[in-house]
């Protein structure tokens, strides 16, 4: 469901993916999206502290009403009922 065109998955990122070159975000597009998909939500989480980290996509059959601020274990809560697709991305960053 999501495609990365800066980097293929699990491969080292290039410098300027690294935080620092300029803010650049990640080139992400989507294809594939599932039938009766409303809403996205993407979270982003470090796994370790060795700056490895996903991108989590999550197709969704309805909008979400959270509160800005709302924790991860609350999203993921209130996405459980609505989920009807989910895409990962893992990157790796090597100093």
């Amino acid at each position: 469901m999501a495609h990365n065109s800066d980097c293929r998955s699990d491969r080292v990122r290039p410098q300027i993916l690294k935080g620092r070159g300029g803010n650049v975000r990640p080139g992400f597009t989507f294809s594939n999206i599932p039938g009766g998909t409303v809403s996205f939500a993407i979270i982003f989480h470090d796994l370790d502290v060795a700056f490895n980290y996903v991108f989590e996509l999550y197709a969704l059959s309805a909008m979400l009403d959270l509160p800005a601020g709302a924790t991860r274990d609350q999203l993921l809560d209130a996405m459980a009922p609505i989920v009807v697709g989910k895409s990962a991305y893992v990157g790796r960053f090597r100093q």
